[in-house]
Order: structure tokens, then sequence, then C-alpha cells
């Protein structure tokens, strides 16, 4: 059996400890480009629909909003995000944005609804060393403030 070398394991940590060093820097590089908001246009079954161009995102994104129909001016709704198990619009185990429509939920609760959509599958953590691939900080970054 070999003994254990700390000197033949040091050059494998010290390439890790470059590599995430790296990947943590671009992060923050992307993090300065600003988050652009496309205004709202209609989309479907009632939501409102923003285009969203993310420096934490591989490609453009999509928030849609729906409100209640009839609200109280002046008062505050909650708001309930639909999160996506799915990449973009894609609608192999339901269509979110249907169903909440379809239910009436937001006249129903007096609530708002947010549904994002996520360039890659939806894993909500950040990727250490892709920088496109962030998708907790677009999550708390770039949707929670603008909604």
């Amino acid at each position: 059996m070999q003994k254990f070398s700390r000197w033949r394991f040091s050059p494998a940590v010290c390439v890790w400890a470059v590599c995430v060093m790296a990947g943590a820097a671009a992060a923050r590089a992307a993090d300065e480009r600003a988050t652009e908001f496309s205004p709202a246009e209609a989309g479907p079954s009632g939501w409102l629909r923003h285009a969203i161009d993310s420096p934490r995102q591989s490609a453009a994104t999509e928030l849609f909003v729906l409100l209640p129909k009839e609200r109280e001016k002046g008062r505050r709704l909650p708001v309930v995000f639909v999160l996506p198990v799915e990449p973009e619009r894609q609608t192999r185990w339901g269509d979110a944005l249907a169903e909440v429509a379809r239910n009436d939920l937001a006249d129903k609760h007096q609530a708002i609804f947010v549904y994002p959509t996520f360039a890659a599958l939806p894993w909500y953590a950040d990727h250490p060393r892709d920088a496109a691939l962030r998708q907790e900080s677009y999550l708390l970054k770039d949707v929670l403030p603008f909604v």
C-alpha cells in the first residue's frame, strides 16, 4: 500500500482552487452587466409577458405575470411564484400558465401570480464555473426585485 503524500495531493488542490476562483471571477464579471426587462405585452391566457436579457442565463428568458381582473386601488396583493420544472416554455409535465388561468387563481385568491422561465433545466443553484448558469442569482437578483 502506498503512503499518502501531501506533496502529491497539493498540486491537485491548487489546480482545483484556481478553477473555482476563475469561475467566481467570471460570475462576478457577468453580474456587472445589467439585466434588461422588456415592457409588458399580452401573453397567453391573460398573462402579461416580459422578455428578460440577463447575464445570469445563457439565453433570453421570459417572465409572466397574471394580475386579478378586479382589484382595489392601492391595496397590496400577495405574490405567488409558480416555479417551472422544465427549461424555457416546455410543457412536458403540464402547462402551469394554462392551469393557473383556467382555475382563475388570481381572481379567486386576489393574488399576483408570477412565472419565470429559465434558459436551462432549472435546478435553482448557481453553477460554480459557468457564469451563464446562475439560476439562484437570476431568481434572487433579477426576478424578485423586478416583481
